[in-house]
């Protein structure tokens, strides 16, 4: 994995931390009782887990995007989140068994993680639609899109079964549950599970993947 690469990765994901780290002091001084160290916490956790999930889309689990994966998270990290709940997991274990078994694994926890988005969703869609001057989704989005660009060549192949499987990622869920929340909001309606409706440039991130070659 060359060091550019990861560099650009690295880059992105100070900037979606800033991000929380602004929205969760936002959050704090409107009277909400929010902790960034814990968004910040959740936040990793959530993106070590779609790493994992683009690496595994071509059913295979390089070294290389172990160490990504390991390397960017500066605040939680997955293999400790679980190991809280009494799942007997490390980085190494996962590197060591076979893709198929990893696979399965991975997707046993897809409804824990989606659980554990919501703080972070409804925090995001509250604070988005109350800041009409600015896109916040937006930035966000934007930044995912670059470490999954990063990522995705991590290996040193870039190959289309990641490429069309981005859509399929938790981080792809969490965004358009923030939209649904946002739109209801912004409705005065009750805040559906998920939607796959919003404004028409960012329904998913591979369309804004897209944009960027």
């Amino acid at each position: 994995m060359g060091k550019e690469i990861f560099e650009k990765a690295l880059n992105a994901y100070k900037e979606v931390h800033c991000l929380v780290n602004a929205m969760g002091e936002f959050a704090k001084k409107k009277g909400c009782s929010v902790k960034p160290d814990v968004l910040n916490r959740q936040l990793d956790v959530l993106l070590q887990y779609s790493f994992l999930e683009i690496a595994l889309f071509d059913r295979s689990l390089d070294k290389n995007e172990i160490a990504f994966i390991k390397g960017i998270a500066k605040f939680g990290d997955l293999c400790e989140f679980l190991q809280q709940k009494d799942v007997d997991i490390t980085w190494e274990k996962i590197a060591a068994i076979q893709p198929s078994t990893a696979t399965e694994f991975v997707e046993s926890l897809r409804e824990p993680m989606i659980s554990l988005a919501e703080n972070i969703e409804k925090l995001f869609a509250a604070i988005d639609a109350s800041t009409p001057d600015h896109d916040y989704l937006k930035d966000f989005v934007d930044n995912v899109v670059s470490m999954y660009e990063a990522f995705i060549v991590a290996d040193g192949n870039a190959l289309e079964v990641e490429l069309n499987n981005v859509n399929n990622t938790l981080m792809n869920h969490v965004c358009n549950t923030i939209i649904g929340y946002r739109n209801a909001i912004l409705e005065n309606k009750n805040a559906p599970k998920e939607s796959n409706e919003g404004a028409p440039c960012k329904k998913t991130l591979k369309d804004f993947y897209g944009k960027k070659n």
